[in-house]
């Protein structure tokens, strides 16, 4: 076999690298450095290796306690196993081991996404309406609205029994419709909806329109 090809050096037989940002270079050099045997030595080796730290990662430069941040980043480099007299306090690597906060997800579930968080939020507005009259006469609206919604995501006709089914968990049963309930036509709702969007358009445009004469009065 080739000898270069015996002394290559493969990325997956190497030490995996602490912090990636620093590179492999920085990494040897700490560990050359925790070898040196005289300590003022093995300190003027870290100052040096602080300074080519700073240069690789001039986005550092704006951070505040940039030094201290520098030095807790070689002692991780090192696996917080670096006898050197730093001008901090020495991290200790079981802060580094916290688990971060959960993230909060939205509680919508997954089936219930595409009528969107307005309309969802509109339901939970409704369930939340005191008035059972008034409520029930809202519902209506709700269901065509999430109908209408539905037919969006969905080009496909959908039941009105299925709509009446999710308004009432969207609501976890406060808004209730009888099971036969009619909603409006497929159709009517999608001409509707896209009715409403054109007459936003065509503000928009008229407003853009008005504007521009502004910008550009005729002498």
């Amino acid at each position: 076999m080739n000898k270069d090809v015996q002394s290559m050096d493969y990325n997956t037989e190497r030490e995996p690298m602490r912090i990636a940002e620093y590179g492999r270079t920085i990494q040897k050099l700490v560990a050359q450095a925790k070898a040196i045997a005289d300590r003022e030595e093995r300190n003027k080796a870290a100052r040096a290796i602080i300074k080519v730290m700073t240069q690789l990662n001039p986005n550092l430069r704006q951070t505040e306690d940039l030094n201290q941040k520098l030095w807790d980043h070689m002692f991780m480099i090192a696996d917080f196993d670096f006898d050197v007299d730093s001008p901090y306090p020495v991290p200790n690597p079981e802060q580094f081991k916290e688990k971060p906060e959960p993230i909060a997800y939205p509680d919508t579930e997954v089936g219930e996404r595409h009528y969107g968080r307005i309309i969802i939020k509109m339901v939970q507005q409704l369930a939340a309406e005191e008035d059972v009259e008034k409520r029930q006469k809202s519902a209506i609206a709700a269901a065509n609205a999430m109908k209408s919604a539905y037919l969006k995501w969905n080009r496909d006709t959908v039941d009105d029994y299925t709509i009446i089914a999710d308004l009432r968990k969207l609501s976890k049963g406060v808004v209730a419709l009888p099971a036969d309930t009619v909603l409006g036509k497929a159709q009517d709702l999608v001409d509707h909806s896209q009715q409403n969007s054109g007459m936003k358009s065509g503000r928009s445009n008229k407003r853009n329109k008005r504007n521009k004469k502004r910008r550009n009065p005729r002498v």
